[in-house]
C-alpha cells in the first residue's frame, strides 16, 4: 500500500468520521460516555488503542476503530492484521490488540455515514479463535502492501459477540437466521 493511500484510508477512519463514531459510542453505552483518541501514541502503536472511553462512573474501556471505503462493502468481514510488512515480519493487530471492543465500519456510497456497522467484543472474539471456533483465513495484501492478514467472516460470529450490527435487517438474512 502506498504511503498516500494509508494515509488516506487513516484519515477516513480517525478523523473524518470521529463524530459518527462517538455517535455509536453513545448509542451503545448512553450520552454520559466521552471519547478520546489516542492516534501516535504508545497505546495506539503498541497495543492496537484507538480510543478510551470513559464511563459516568469513572471505568474506563479501550476500543480499536477501522473505517473500511464503500468498495469493500462486499467483503463482510474482520481483517486482523498479521504482518504490517510480512517480509520484515513487523508484527500487526495479531500480535498488539488489546482492547475490550472493536468498530468496525463501511462508509456509504456518498462518504456521508455508514453503510454498515459491526462493533464487537474483542476478548471473546480471541477466545473463540483460541478455541477453533472461529477459523479466519490467512491472506497477501497483494494488491496495495506487504502486509498479511486473516479474515473471519462476520456471519460465523455469534450473536451475543455484537454490541451493535448496522443494518441488522441485512445481516439476519446475510446469516440466514
Amino acid at each position: 500500500m502506498t504511503e498516500q493511500i494509508w494515509l488516506d484510508d487513516l484519515e477516513l477512519g480517525q478523523e473524518l468520521f470521529a463524530p459518527q463514531l462517538d455517535d455509536i459510542y453513545h448509542l451503545v453505552f448512553g450520552d454520559g460516555v466521552t471519547v478520546q483518541r489516542v492516534k501516535g501514541t504508545y497505546a495506539d502503536k503498541e497495543l492496537s488503542i484507538d480510543a478510551f472511553i470513559y464511563f459516568p462512573n469513572g471505568m474506563r474501556r479501550t476500543s480499536q476503530e477501522k473505517v473500511r471505503r464503500y468498495n469493500q462493502l462486499g467483503h463482510d468481514d474482520f481483517t486482523l492484521e498479521y504482518y504490517s510488512n510480512a517480509t520484515e515480519k513487523s508484527l500487526g493487530e495479531w500480535f498488539k490488540l488489546n482492547v475490550d471492543y472493536y468498530l468496525y465500519a463501511w462508509v456509504n456510497e456518498r462518504q456521508t455515514g455508514f453503510a454498515r456497522v459491526r462493533f464487537f467484543k474483542v476478548r471473546e472474539f480471541k477466545e473463540l479463535s483460541l478455541k477453533g471456533i472461529l477459523k479466519g483465513e490467512y491472506e497477501a495484501n497483494k494488491a496495495h502492501s506487504n502486509a498479511t492478514f486473516c479474515a473471519f467472516p462476520f456471519k460465523d460470529f455469534p450473536l451475543e459477540l455484537f454490541l451493535y450490527r448496522f443494518p441488522e435487517k441485512e445481516f439476519r438474512e446475510y446469516c440466514l437466521w
